[in-house]
């Protein structure tokens, strides 16, 4: 009777493991495409096994099932992320994301001087070198620029300051990109972002309010607007001086 006992028990435990192991929870998540143009629709497929209660978060919302598919507008430029949070059979939550870049046309200007004839690029590598994979362009007579956005690092190299007349040849201007705006300004304190966490941090840093957005900010133009606005000015020949 024993040896009926302990073989039952045997049985009984290794059905149990093999049990636990078949309940661990899964989520799977793909997209037919991870970059598009903005307007374009995307199919986003999902599969799940032992989870319950999913919900969409990000660029998606409301309750879903377990596996699923769905085609989505990407109505966004830059980064959009989508997310399922789901409860495992024990009730602990987790999370799946995948993100799929809106490819979109932004505008902006180069200043350190308005500069002309730089090259514009954005470097999605890390190494501020214009790679034969990134999008370049060059900045029209009054420092302008046009390219589509995906996130790295804005770089502009080269170019002719229009008021000064001389060659920016030992300059790069840089900005970081992590949100799509439709238009960048790219200044000798946009380059300082790079060194710091948040863009609040340089603020804090240069002694300026968080308000004031130095990727969107003119310094040429609002130099003799007020004080602040001609500390900024200031505070950027410096740091194009300095460099």
């Amino acid at each position: 009777m024993k040896k009926i006992i302990l073989l039952s028990t045997s049985l009984f435990l290794m059905s149990c493991d093999g049990g636990i192991a078949s309940l661990f929870p899964k989520l799977l998540m793909s997209s037919n495409l991870m970059s598009v143009n903005v307007g374009t629709s995307i199919n986003i497929n999902w599969s799940g096994e032992n989870i319950n209660d999913c919900f969409a978060s990000g660029a998606w919302a409301g309750s879903k099932d377990i596996s699923g598919s769905e085609n989505i507008l990407i109505e966004k430029g830059g980064p959009n992320e989508f997310s399922i949070s789901c409860k495992d059979l024990s009730g602990n939550k987790f999370q799946e994301t995948l993100i799929v870049n809106g490819e979109k046309i932004f505008s902006g200007r180069v200043i350190d001087g308005y500069i002309r004839g730089a090259t514009v690029y954005i470097d999605q590598n890390n190494n501020l070198e214009l790679d034969e994979t990134e999008q370049y362009t060059n900045t029209d007579n009054e420092g302008f620029f046009e390219l589509t956005f995906k996130q790295g690092v804005l770089v502009s190299e080269g170019g002719i300051d229009l008021i000064t007349g001389n060659l920016v040849d030992n300059l790069a201007l840089t900005l970081p990109l992590y949100q799509y705006n439709e238009f960048f300004m790219v200044t000798p304190l946009t380059s300082l972002r790079m060194h710091f966490n948040k863009p609040s941090n340089l603020n804090l840093a240069l002694g300026i309010d968080n308000n004031i957005d130095l990727s969107e900010l003119d310094p040429e133009a609002m130099k003799n607007v007020d004080q602040v606005y001609s500390y900024i000015y200031e505070k950027g020949n410096q740091i194009a001086i300095l460099a």
